[in-house]
Parts: C-alpha cells; structure tokens; sequence
C-alpha cells in the first residue's frame, strides 16, 4: 500500500501544480456590485497579480478503512501551500433613503 501511496503523491505533484493553474485566468482589472438595499456598493479593483498555486503533498493519506461500521476509503488532500494575490481598489457607494 506505501508503494501505491508513493506513486499517487508523486503522479500529483507532477499534474497537480498544472492542473490547479491551468484554469486560473482573472481579470486585471473589474467591479464587483454588491446590493444589500438599501445600500448599494461597486467595488473596483484594478492591477490584480497573483502567483501561481504551489502544492504540498507532504500530508497526502490515502488508505482502505475495514471497521465495525463497513469498509470505505479515508483520504487527506491537503494540497494549497501557497498563494499570493495583489490588487488595488477603491469603491462607491449610495445610501438609498426610500
């Protein structure tokens, strides 16, 4: 079983920083609405950097569970190590007096 546990950690830490990144496209620059009437807020932000997903796999479990209750598999995926993002913002505001 640590042979097949070995060969997944290693299968994903090769696929997965591609994978979690592959789809990663934001916007530079954009507005957020937000209404909760009666307040009304548009939040623009512009400049937006981030870095790519860095993966662990340090943690990675993955096992057959056989007990009282039934057979099942236990799995631990803690994959996200680090991730920056910046931005700039600023944003308007209305106050609606019905």
């Amino acid at each position: 079983m640590k042979d097949v546990l070995k060969v997944m950690q290693t299968n994903l830490l090769e696929y997965g920083n591609t994978y979690f990144n592959y789809d990663l496209k934001w916007d530079k620059s954009g507005t957020i609405p937000f209404n909760f009437f009666p307040i009304f807020i548009d939040f623009h932000y512009h400049d937006l950097t981030h870095d790519p997903f860095l993966i662990t796999l340090a943690e990675f479990d993955f096992s057959f569970k056989h007990d009282e209750n039934g057979s099942g598999i236990k799995s631990t995926v803690p994959l996200v190590r680090d991730w920056n993002i910046t931005f700039a913002y600023e944003f308007d505001f209305l106050f609606s007096n019905w």
